[in-house]
């Protein structure tokens, strides 16, 4: 773990981090790593879609978090979205994590994801997932050390090139309110509907 290190969630103000978080970001990117977005990608073009990020930040559907070093140079950033679907307010996605290279190995990725995940649990989540790509074992390890699990896996379906690549599912359950039926897959309650025999 690196010395003197600050994990905080942005708001509009932190004009000078946002625009490290874009510059890392777009960094990455272009060195094509796996962030789920395509290159080339400049800077300013990934802070236009921050600034859009934290206007979904201010109305609790998403937050931005960044962990900085003890001058405040940012090491590295997550960021969760809550879904548009309103039968699945309790559900966000993680992703965007990205630490600076020579930040790596000293625990800032873990750091990350637990600020992402403490934000969006205060603001009502009840499940987070995230997708990996299913050759980023060093990301599939670090999700799982954090408390996600593999729930599914969608083959081949991420194109770099000529290669294809598996997108594999994972999610974690944060805590809930009291009182709540967790009914899963049976078939009650509005929307169900019973199978059909062959016939």
């Amino acid at each position: 773990m690196m010395d003197a290190t600050k994990a905080l969630m942005l708001t509009p103000a932190d004009g000078p981090a946002l625009s490290a978080v874009a510059e890392l970001v777009a960094a990455a990117v272009n060195r094509r790593e796996a962030l789920g977005l395509a290159g080339p990608l400049t800077a300013g073009e990934y802070r236009a879609h921050l600034e859009r990020l934290l206007e979904l930040a201010a109305a609790g559907d998403a937050g931005l978090g960044v962990v900085t070093d003890a001058q405040g140079v940012v090491l590295g950033t997550a960021q969760w979205t809550r879904s548009p679907y309103r039968t699945r307010r309790v559900l966000a996605e993680i992703d965007r994590v990205c630490v600076a290279p020579h930040a790596r190995g000293f625990g800032v990725g873990r750091i990350l994801v637990e600020l992402a995940v403490a934000d969006a649990a205060d603001h009502g989540v009840e499940v987070l997932g995230l997708e990996v790509r299913g050759n980023n074992h060093g990301a599939l390890a670090l999700y799982e050390r954090c408390g996600f699990r593999r729930t599914g896996l969608i083959p081949n379906a991420v194109a770099e090139d000529l290669d294809r690549y598996d997108v594999v599912l994972m999610h974690r359950e944060l805590p809930r309110p009291h009182g709540l039926r967790l009914v899963g897959s049976e078939p009650i309650g509005s929307g169900s509907s019973t199978p059909r025999r062959a016939g």
